[in-house]
């Protein structure tokens, strides 16, 4: 009965939507307009629809019934669903209409319906499931949204299967454990491998570069052409839960030659070695606390030749030495092409050895001359990024700031890096540094006296080699 009801109330939908609305002088008619003619024609139109649907309904509750005698539960019928689809317009109602005498043989070729095996009652419900469909393609065409032509060209129509599946039944084996035979298995050596937690990186490069620096550059004037090498390694320890451990060791080196002193032919220009130890321990998400030391001086010595060949020194190694101990706290990022540290420190203290005793006014200052080393306390800051802004240029900058509220130190340090291939790159290299620890720091006027600011400033651009590990 439920089946009888659904069908019902689908054949009723479609009788609603085929009743046809007459117009007169391009008006749509309203209820007090239509004549009594007009509504004799719809209540027979209603009244033949009715009688095509009692048909279609005496025969499905036949079709039940037959079910029922031969013991079947279920009427499968897959015969109605061009009725509850999205609407289609299919060939075989049109044929059913146009041919005399159709039949379902006729339209064999098409493979939409076999009816080898229908029974009459199954061909009667065939039958007016395309008279509904005829009506619905006679009054109401807008309705239709793709051809059968189009189902069948996209692979939405599954043709019938004529040809019957064979499968053969296997014989159920029943195994039991008691039967089956256990395999003996030798003796297996497990091997435990522990996490590697270090990441170990580093680059190496040799370039020809153009340099220049201010006159009151710290290491000494350099204005000139040279070749220089720089190598930096990177051991890094990260258990992935609380405990990170930064180390960084940072070499440059470089030569100009100096055809116009006869006392000195060659003259170190880039002249660095700086060590950077970071502990931290994880507080928050992307904060740790942290421990940094920092130690930097020079490789080989610097001097300085006048006319007379009078020799004078203005830094060799250990003279001077700075080393910064620093406890804070550090904030790491990692986003997609933009990576860096900043690290804040309410205490650092600031230790500068001078291992010669000449050197030593000029680096602690004049009330330091007969002594070979200095300690400060105070706040300092210290940013590092790498910025990757196209696959084969990268910005890496260290950003540094310490005072001990009597004198600061600032320095920016900035490499950007051009890559031509694997191998070849060309940097251009900018550092401001500020320090007022001493006058002789400050910018020389045109007698050579040290009275002008305490910004000093160094460039350099290079082409060379260069190799990332």
């Amino acid at each position: 009965m439920k089946k009888i009801t659904i069908l019902f109330a689908l054949a009723f939908a479609y009788t609603t939507m085929a009743m046809p609305i007459t117009r007169k002088e391009g008006k749509t008619q309203t209820k007090a307009q239509i004549s009594e003619d007009e509504v004799q024609d719809s209540v027979q139109y209603f009244k033949t629809f009715a009688d095509s649907l009692q048909k279609l309904i005496d025969t499905y509750k036949s079709a039940d019934n037959d079910n029922v005698n031969s013991g079947l539960t279920t009427n499968i019928s897959p015969y109605f669903y061009q009725l509850i689809t999205p609407g289609t317009f299919y060939l075989q109602p049109i044929r059913q209409i146009l041919t005399p005498n159709w039949k379902v043989e006729n339209d064999r070729e098409e493979n939409i319906v076999s009816s080898e095996t229908l029974t009459d009652a199954e061909l009667s419900r065939l039958y007016y499931s395309h008279q509904a469909l005829g009506s619905m393609y006679t009054f109401y065409p807008s309705l239709i949204s793709v051809t059968e032509d189009q189902l069948t060209t996209d692979g939405k129509v599954v043709n019938d299967v004529d040809v019957p599946i064979k499968y053969e039944k296997n014989e159920q084996v029943d195994y039991s454990l008691a039967e089956l035979e256990q395999e003996e298995v030798g003796q297996v050596d497990a091997i435990v491998r522990k996490p590697n937690f270090w990441t170990l990186k580093g680059s190496n490069s040799l370039d020809l570069t153009q340099n220049y620096a201010t006159d009151n550059w710290f290491q000494g004037k350099a204005n000139h052409y040279n070749v220089q090498g720089i190598i930096a390694v990177e051991a890094n320890f990260n258990n992935k839960r609380k405990i990170q451990w930064d180390n960084r060791l940072d070499l440059q080196l470089g030569f100009q030659t100096n055809q116009d002193n006869e006392y000195q032919k060659f003259k170190p220009t880039n002249n660095l070695v700086r060590i950077n130890t970071k502990l931290g321990i994880k507080a928050a998400k992307n904060w740790n606390y942290a421990l940094s030391v920092k130690a930097e001086s020079q490789l080989v010595p610097n001097n300085n030749y006048d006319k007379n060949g009078n020799k004078s020194c203005i830094t060799d190694f250990l003279s001077p030495l700075n080393v910064d101990v620093a406890l804070g706290i550090d904030w790491k990022w990692n986003l997609k092409r933009f990576s860096g540290s900043l690290m804040l420190a309410p205490g650092t203290y600031n230790f500068k050895y001078v291992d010669r005793i000449d050197l030593a006014g000029r680096y602690l200052g004049s009330d330091r001359k007969e002594h070979h080393s200095k300690h400060t306390f105070g706040p300092s800051a210290t940013a590092r990024f790498n910025w990757k802004i196209a696959n084969n240029i990268s910005w890496d900058s260290r950003l540094y700031w310490i005072t001990n509220l009597h004198y600061t130190n600032i320095e920016f340090e900035n490499t950007i890096t051009f890559s031509i291939n694997k191998y070849l790159t060309s940097k251009f290299y900018f550092y401001p540094r500020f320090n007022d620890t001493s006058i002789k720091n400050r910018m020389p006027d045109d007698e050579g006296k040290n009275t002008g600011t305490y910004w000093m400033f160094k460039e350099w651009l290079s082409l060379g080699v260069s190799y990332n590990w």
